[in-house]
């Protein structure tokens, strides 16, 4: 059974050297229609691999013979030897400039090229081609028959972007974008923050009614000499009381601006820091009235009478 299968293998490697040492023998054209004032490349390769016992078989020069339609206008051959898949490989090309002696349907005939394999002489051919020739107009030279320079430059390589170089350049305008946009969030928050902390002036403020600044140095003015000394009706309750500490507020132009809180009032008394017996009890009231109006039940009289002395203190 051994020897079989070591008999079937040395076969079927023989078979597949021997099939890898066929040469190829390739024939094209650089155009197949062209006008009759026109050239055009004939190119005639041929490859050859070293034989199964590794030696190089000898790549013969490839002549064109005579043809009828074509002139021959020049030629050029080159012999190249490339490693491939582990076997030396052995390859020449020739090329023909050719100009057609008419037009029409001319042909390229059947081209062989003799060879040995084996020590036998064997023969490999090509298949004819065919060019279309068209009559004497004038044209330019197609982009294969110019030189590789002006052929270059009629057709300049268009610069593509590469994926990273985009995604780059995307990163770094989404930085750039959310940069600006955090500033302009930022100024805007402040600028807001300012105008809600700036009292609101008053244009109805005229000399007669001047409006005594807010300062540690100058003292808080006086009850306004034409209200008459407060008094607590028999009706009163926690919201009129509330309401009247309001209007005395903003008589004196102490409110920071109309519609405050009773916590922004008193955020705003203390951050001017007042020394003021009047002020510590509007403060004290505010914060009373403050914890009464939200405790859910009416105010005891006790408590009412609390509030109704510090409002007198202060209006």
């Amino acid at each position: 059974m051994s020897n079989r299968f070591l008999l079937g293998l040395l076969l079927w490697l023989s078979i597949c050297l021997a099939t890898a040492a066929a040469p190829i023998f390739d024939v094209s054209v650089s155009s197949h229609q062209i006008q009759e004032q026109d050239t055009l490349r004939l190119i005639l390769t041929f490859k050859q691999e070293a034989d199964p016992y590794g030696s190089m078989i000898s790549v013969p020069e490839i002549v064109l013979p005579p043809l009828v339609d074509f002139e021959i206008l020049g030629r050029q051959t080159a012999t190249s030897t490339v490693s491939v898949a582990g076997k030396m490989q052995m390859s020449t090309q020739t090329v023909y400039q050719l100009r057609p002696l008419r037009s029409g349907q001319l042909q390229i005939p059947t081209l062989s090229v003799p060879y040995q394999e084996g020590g036998q002489n064997k023969e490999i051919q090509s298949t004819p081609i065919v060019i279309d020739v068209g009559g004497a107009t004038q044209s330019t030279p197609q982009a294969s028959e110019m030189p590789d320079n002006l052929s270059n430059q009629a057709n300049p390589p268009v610069p593509t972007e590469s994926p990273k170089s985009s995604l780059r350049q995307g990163i770094i305008y989404a930085a750039i974008a959310l940069v600006l946009g955090s500033c302009i969030y930022l100024l805007l928050y402040f600028l807001l923050a300012r105008q809600r902390r700036q009292p609101i002036s008053h244009p109805e403020q005229t000399q007669s009614d001047p409006v005594m600044p807010v300062s540690d140095s100058i003292p808080l003015p006086a009850a306004q000499p034409h209200r008459a000394a407060y008094s607590k009706p028999a009706n009163r309750d926690l919201e009129s009381l509330y309401q009247d500490v309001r209007q005395e507020l903003e008589a004196r132009r102490l409110l920071p601006y109309p519609g405050a809180s009773a916590q922004e009032i008193i955020v705003f008394l203390q951050e001017h820091k007042l020394p003021s017996v009047e002020i510590e009890a509007v403060i004290e009231f505010l914060e009373k009235a403050q914890a009464l109006r939200f405790q859910g039940a009416p105010p005891s009289p006790s408590d009412l009478d609390l509030l109704f002395d510090l409002a007198k203190k202060f209006i």
